[in-house]
């Protein structure tokens, strides 16, 4: 079972995805892991910071449909840039191939909630700086389709308290779409 697991355990998956298929043997196996410290349940605050990173995943995945790989990059590095957070920035790592999100949480150990908590308000000034720095040209196209990702994904998987930070941001998309932008 431990390969079966360890397979599906990417610091996105949830408990019942992970133990979707055999789910008495994984819950025992996820309890045992657990009492071992093999594994963790996260934080309120992690999570939420977990919500920032999938949330900047499907931002520039949508923005590279609605534009193109470069530009999708090139407002990322530029949002990168803004936010001057070292706790941040090392966990998005652009290249040739594209872009990668560190899903761990080895930077965020040892820290006070208070500061994961400051940290997840850099995430979504990230995700603010990342919105205004793609073209308004097809930006109605992309806000809708984004929108459409945040009902399907999103919604459904976090609960209303996890969501908590993440209202600006939709203010903001909301806001895009009556200003009729394209």
């Amino acid at each position: 079972l431990l390969p079966h697991l360890l397979a599906r355990i990417d610091g996105r998956a949830t408990v019942h995805d992970i133990a979707a298929d055999r789910s008495s043997e994984m819950y025992q196996l996820l309890d045992y892991l657990f009492a071992k410290q093999a594994v963790e349940i996260l934080t309120p605050e992690k999570k939420r910071i977990l919500l920032a990173k999938e949330l900047l995943q499907k931002m520039v995945e949508t923005a590279t449909r609605t534009y193109s790989d470069g530009v999708a990059q090139a407002c990322l590095r530029e949002a990168l840039d803004a936010v001057d957070q070292p706790e941040i920035v090392s966990e998005v790592q652009l290249g040739p191939g594209g872009f990668n999100i560190d899903y761990s949480f080895l930077v965020y150990d040892g820290l006070r909630p208070h500061r994961v908590m400051e940290l997840h308000d850099q995430w979504i000034s990230l995700l603010e700086e990342f919105l205004d720095r793609l073209p308004k040209k097809r930006k109605k196209k992309y806000v809708e389709e984004l929108m459409g990702v945040l009902h399907e994904e999103f919604f459904e998987k976090y609960s209303s308290t996890e969501l908590d930070g993440i209202e600006r941001l939709t203010l903001r998309l909301e806001a895009q779409l009556s200003g009729g932008q394209s």
